[in-house]
């Protein structure tokens, strides 16, 4: 009886597992993912990493906003350059 109930538990908890994603027919590969998820935790938690994070992010977002000023700007440049030149040569 008591085999029963100890093979229908595993059974339980092995299909919960694989429910929840966690792979148990390796379980060396899964005490490395929770190792890992637990190293995570501790980085996420910190937070020094999050300013860190915050200030690529805020860093990225001004890098993006420069290229497109600089790509408006350089277009700016060239359209007016092409414009004096035509004006030099058909109003001048």
């Amino acid at each position: 009886m008591t085999q029963i109930a100890d093979e229908a538990a595993e059974k339980a908890v092995k299909q919960v597992l694989l429910t929840l994603g966690i792979n148990t027919g390796n379980p060396i590969e899964v005490q490395k993912d929770m190792a890992t998820l637990r190293e995570l935790r501790f980085l996420v938690d910190d937070r020094e990493i999050q300013e860190d994070l915050i200030y690529l992010r805020t860093f990225r977002k001004t890098m993006q906003a420069v290229k497109s000023k600089g790509l408006i700007t350089a277009v700016g440049m060239v359209t007016t350059a092409i414009l004096a030149a035509l004006w030099l040569k058909f109003g001048g």
